[in-house]
């Protein structure tokens, strides 16, 4: 199927409030499979965290609760903004957590920042993702670890027709906020996202030259491939 882009930027109040509902539920049962991919890299106290693009902060605060260590959250959107400062407030873990509001394309950090810089679900909403995978990889230490996930695009009507089907079943069952803004932007971004073999030649083509690329359906179910993670160290 060909590439059409969503909105870069999500500024609808309601929608982001949706789509925080939507994390914090998810994340409930993401955890347990993020954390085995989290051993892998080997964070310690003391290490300088960035979450690129964090939305509501949910990721974020969470890493920052598990390894007691500084997280840098950063967004584009306003509204999105606005409630991971609230999130970050409840959560009482403000001293690990500083919130900026930043572009992934062009970050406002020094080279050589970070000793793991983690990006989720969000090359899908750029035109020229290779752009954020650079400023990643210029803002990450050498010898930096790099965390990217995100959805793969479906390779016909009939897929994405499953996975809307498959998206509207959970977010019912879940009783999430304004499911059915959800589901509209779930379209959008399966359609936004980039096919198996773009994924593919986006990293071979980057200057992350050591890294571990695996497709996978969600949650390690058997399928056809819905994600990718790629874990990656500066060299």
């Amino acid at each position: 199927m060909k590439r059409i882009l969503e909105p870069e930027v999500m500024e609808s109040n309601q929608e982001a409030i949706s789509f925080d509902s939507y994390q914090k539920n998810t994340m409930k049962r993401w955890w347990p499979f993020l954390e085995k991919k989290l051993k892998k890299l080997r964070i310690l106290k003391g290490s300088k965290i960035l979450d690129v693009a964090a939305g509501p902060a949910n990721f974020s605060i969470r890493l920052a609760k598990k390894y007691k260590t500084r997280v840098w959250a950063t967004d584009l959107s306003n509204e999105m903004l606005k409630i991971a400062r609230y999130n970050i407030k409840k959560s009482k873990i403000n001293k690990y957590v500083s919130l900026l509001k930043d572009d992934a394309k062009k970050m406002r950090f020094r080279d050589n920042s970070f000793d793991f810089v983690f990006c989720r679900y969000t090359l899908h909403q750029i035109p020229h993702p290779e752009k954020v995978v650079n400023e990643i990889l210029r803002v990450a230490k050498k010898g930096g670890k790099i965390f990217i996930l995100d959805a793969v695009r479906p390779r016909s009507k009939k897929e994405l027709e499953k996975r809307v089907k498959s998206s509207e079943k959970g977010y019912k069952k879940s009783k999430i906020k304004g499911w059915e803004t959800l589901l509209k932007n779930s379209k959008e971004s399966a359609l936004s996202s980039l096919s198996k073999k773009e994924i593919e030649n986006l990293f071979r083509a980057s200057k992350i030259k050591k890294y571990k690329l695996k497709f996978q359906d969600f949650l390690n179910k058997k399928g056809r491939p819905r994600l990718f993670i790629l874990i990656g160290e500066k060299t």
